[in-house]
């Protein structure tokens, strides 16, 4: 780990610098995702989603669906338009808008199950995978 945030509005130059530090392939981890809409790093969420900015480099969010899934604008409708990623335990059918999968009545409803996620790999397909827990 080469950051820790705590605070509401991530600043770009923080963020960046982190992500410049690293040595290796890395991640971006966001708890509460969706009290970031309108951070001050915005831009640089935009380009790990894009182009993992310019680097081995993934983005996992996570957040409230609702809050997740609303605007048209900013670095959550970038990761929507993505079509990629994991839902943990999804309870309502658009939930799978956030990973640009179909789900169907069969996905909802379910215990959380530590350790198992929904794929979209960005083929719409979902795959239940197996995640790491710490």
């Amino acid at each position: 780990m080469t950051g820790s945030f705590e605070q509401p509005d991530l600043g770009e130059d923080e963020l960046a610098a982190a992500i410049a530090s690293l040595s290796a392939p890395g991640a971006v981890v966001i708890d509460d995702a969706d009290l970031l809409t309108d951070c001050d790093a915005a831009a640089e969420l935009s380009k790990i989603i894009t182009r993992g900015a310019g680097r081995s480099l993934a983005l996992v969010v996570a957040g409230d669906p609702d809050a997740l899934a609303s605007g048209f604008g900013g670095w959550q409708a970038d990761a929507r338009r993505a079509r990629r990623g994991c839902l943990t335990a999804p309870q309502s059918l658009p939930e799978g808008e956030l990973i640009g999968a179909r789900l169907t009545h069969a996905h909802l409803g379910h215990p959380v199950r530590p350790g198992r996620a929904l794929l979209n790999a960005g083929d719409g397909n979902l795959v239940t995978i197996a995640v790491p827990i710490s």
